[in-house]
């Protein structure tokens, strides 16, 4: 059986997944927007037949997957390479995760990790597809879990990006490769990093400027370096984190951008499954054509665990219901501006599990 790198743990004690706390039930607080009823797809007409069965297809995922609902804690370290239907609640955060490793296999290539640090102040999520499946994906998944327990922290996410640096080099040496892309919400100033390690452009809902406000016209975007909605690097302290490069971090070819979220924003994650998703004519979805899905949907009035099942529908109805040639894993990150735990007991609870005193 090949290992699984599911891992669900304090960041510093390793627990075993069957011996998880209970788990918070109960739907999503409802965004902050009116419903909308418009289609995925904006062409429902042409389409039908797709969609009906990207539906069957979706429906199918979801009842061999239950929703898993949790709510993360301080000093916290969650994620795996195997199949995922989660929900997760964390400071300044709602989010959807969904992983299926190609061919129902027990365990993909794809790695998802979710991390907090002690204090409250760091969510991290970090999304890497690594080449290949099985015994070495897992080997290099439990490697990216050990880097971000040492990082986790840690606000500014340079020194890890560089270790995942080495660790790629090291895979490429062996003829196997990886992508990654780490994104760091640093919640005293409501500000996120993205660094890319080769992976595919991310999409944010967010107002064209950096400096916009809840009640701004948002659109979607893809998120890079030149996007007019990052922070220009004479204006990095506005982030509140000190020595954060912007730009090509040094001793890698990753470029680190920023923005400030206000509540509302939404950024996706995935892997280039979903853009490689081929039609009966072998046309890939592409970039431009996953960012021409999100538009069409009307994510007012959905809550992340609505709009990720949406996108992997109208994915599904452009592959005509053909199963994923890859791993398939997307992140859905609703920006909620809620505040981290301000509790002395809670800093207290976090302490005893940097030092391995709680579970």
């Amino acid at each position: 059986m090949l290992p699984s790198a599911r891992f669900y743990a304090p960041a510093i004690v390793t627990r075993s997944m069957t011996t998880q706390p209970s788990v918070k039930s109960g739907p999503l607080p409802a965004c902050p927007h009116r419903v909308s009823r418009r289609t995925p797809l904006g062409k429902a007409k042409d389409l039908a037949g797709a969609r009906r069965i990207a539906r069957m297809y979706t429906r199918s995922m979801t009842a061999q997957a239950p929703i898993d609902t949790h709510e993360l804690r301080a000093m916290e370290v969650r994620g795996g390479n195997d199949a995922a239907n989660d929900r997760l609640s964390v400071w300044g955060f709602e989010a959807y995760i969904y992983a299926l490793p190609h061919n129902n296999e027990p365990h993909g290539g794809d790695l998802r990790v979710v991390s907090t640090c002690a204090m409250g102040q760091i969510v991290r999520f970090t999304l890497a597809d690594l080449a290949g499946h099985g015994s070495e994906a897992g080997d290099m998944a439990l490697r990216l879990r050990s880097l971000m327990r040492k990082n986790v922290n840690m606000p500014n996410p340079t020194l890890f990006a560089r270790a995942l640096n080495k660790e790629f080099v090291r895979m490429a040496e062996g003829g196997r490769f990886a992508t990654a892309i780490i994104t760091t919400y640093f919640a005293p100033t409501d500000h996120l990093i993205v660094c890319n390690a080769g992976h595919p452009r991310p999409l944010l809902y967010h107002a064209p400027a950096y400096e916009s406000g809840p009640n701004d016209p948002r659109t979607w975007q893809l998120f890079d370096q030149s996007s007019s909605c990052v922070i220009s690097a004479e204006n990095v302290k506005n982030t509140g984190i000190s020595n954060l490069p912007l730009g090509i971090i040094q001793q890698t070819d990753y470029p680190q951008f920023a923005t400030r979220l206000v509540a509302g924003d939404i950024l996706l994650s995935y892997t280039d499954a979903l853009i490689e998703a081929s039609d009966l004519a072998g046309n890939q979805l592409g970039e431009q054509g996953l960012l021409g899905v999100v538009r069409r949907l009307g994510v007012d009035g959905l809550t992340p665990d609505q709009i990720g099942p949406a996108i992997l529908e109208a994915v599904a109805a452009h592959r005509a219901g053909k199963p994923a040639d890859d791993d398939v894993t997307l992140l859905v990150m609703y920006h909620t501006a809620t505040n981290p735990p301000d509790g002395v007991w809670d800093r207290l609870k976090a302490l005893g599990r940097l030092v391995g005193l709680v579970g």
